[in-house]
């Protein structure tokens, strides 16, 4: 599912009712995580060095399971050196090993099914 600034105001509310893990990178089109359901997910991927904890409080708030991602690296490492001001840094290329996404996705799935989905009943032995 992608939210997008040519979905109108309602479309992108009614869009994060259905979302039950926002998985993206830190940034401003993470406010429309105030719509989603309680119990659903908050994983927010930060650039390196970068650790703002604003939307960590309105996960809390907004009684979501929020996880934090700052394993991210820059490919080349000279650019940390270059770096005069923190705002630069998230203008730059970043990437995110993948058994970090693999583990931070493994640890928040179980989460949200207690949180959110628990009290539903299963009709197959998979649940």
């Amino acid at each position: 599912m992608q939210v997008n600034q040519q979905m109108s105001f309602s479309e992108q509310v009614v869009s994060m009712f259905a979302v039950d893990i926002l998985f993206t990178v830190h940034g401003a089109g993470l406010t429309t995580s105030v719509f989603m359901l309680p119990g659903s997910a908050l994983v927010e991927v930060f650039p390196p060095m970068f650790r703002e904890p604003y939307y960590m409080w309105v996960a809390r708030y907004a009684d979501l399971v929020y996880k934090r991602i700052t394993e991210s690296k820059i490919p080349d490492k000279r650019e940390y050196y270059n770096i005069r001001k923190k705002i630069e840094l998230t203008n730059k290329v970043f990437y995110l090993p993948p058994e970090v996404l693999k583990e931070k996705l493994e640890s928040v799935v179980p989460l949200v099914w207690e949180k959110k989905y628990s009290m539903v009943k299963c009709a197959s032995r998979v649940c």
